[in-house]
């Protein structure tokens, strides 16, 4: 048996449903190992769970707020390599005077393996209360997930930013971006959703994004990053909706599968050290 010698903290957000009589509903853990090497953030897409134990709540709204604080944690991943410990790394995400949503008081421990702990931790403070259990489909912030840990093992996660890209309709705000010979920016979108329609449905809404984008004038490159999905039955309109998408796109834009992240995160690399004027690492 491997030795538990790691150490690891996580804490428990809490959505604070009554202020006044402290009414709460445990909704994701915010888990770290060691320094940072494992580290992640996981959340309820239970609707029936937050709907039964607090009747009325306005779910969209519930949820609305949940995604942005999820896509923080995303924009925020580099930040767990570099906070003293894990209460800065969760006051960024969502800070102590949010009232709406708060964490619990940092547990720690050690454990031999931070995934199957974080997993374990996740099932006793979240999913076990779950009436109905369903299988969690990815969000876009899962889908950059594996992109941002490959970029931060290059080092060069911090290095991005949110660049603002014109087209005649409006101004588009892309968040994973840097400027090379020209802007270039990476946009995950996860297609692993729970039936054919919903995949149609946000395949469109991507290829009304592409086809926009084609308008701009300014010289660009965007990575789209399509997370792929987990039900067999699925991946056939996955493949009609990942033909769409490159339909509606021209030269400027790319379909990546993920099976390509660390080449893409490679190619970031490369064109961000170069304009540091940073040596390439080995």
């Amino acid at each position: 048996m491997t030795p538990a010698t790691i150490p690891y903290a996580y804490t428990v957000l809490r959505y604070m449903h009554d202020v006044r009589t402290e009414e709460f509903l445990n909704v994701g853990v915010l888990f770290r190992a060691g320094s940072g090497e494992f580290a992640e953030f996981r959340r309820t897409h239970a609707k029936t769970r937050v709907n039964s134990a607090f009747a009325g709540v306005d779910l969209k709204a519930f949820f609305d707020r949940l995604n942005r604080i999820d896509q923080r944690w995303a924009e925020r991943f580099g930040l767990v390599h570099e906070a003293p410990g894990l209460e800065a790394v969760a006051a960024d995400i969502v800070p102590p005077d949010d009232s709406t949503f708060r964490w619990s008081p940092v547990v720690g421990g050690l454990c031999a393996d931070p995934r199957k702990t974080a997993a374990s931790v996740y099932q006793r403070m979240v999913a076990t209360y779950e009436r109905r259990r369903k299988r969690v489909y990815r969000s876009d912030s899962d889908v950059w997930r594996p992109m941002a840990e490959e970029l931060h093992r290059l080092g060069i996660a911090e290095r991005l930013s949110t660049i603002e890209l014109q087209t005649p309709m409006r101004r588009h705000r892309l968040q994973h971006a840097w400027r090379a010979e020209a802007l270039k920016a990476i946009k995950p979108i996860s297609l692993d959703l729970p039936t054919d329609k919903e995949l149609a449905d946000k395949a469109n809404q991507a290829a009304g994004f592409a086809a926009e984008l084609t308008s701009a004038q300014d010289d660009f490159k965007v990575y789209l990053v399509l997370g792929k999905p987990v039900q067999a039955k699925l991946l056939s309109p996955f493949a009609s909706a990942r033909e769409l998408i490159e339909k509606c796109a021209d030269s400027r834009i790319e379909i990546v599968d993920e099976e390509r992240v660390p080449a893409v995160a490679a190619t970031a690399a490369t064109e961000i050290r170069k304009m540091l004027g940073i040596q390439t690492l080995e």
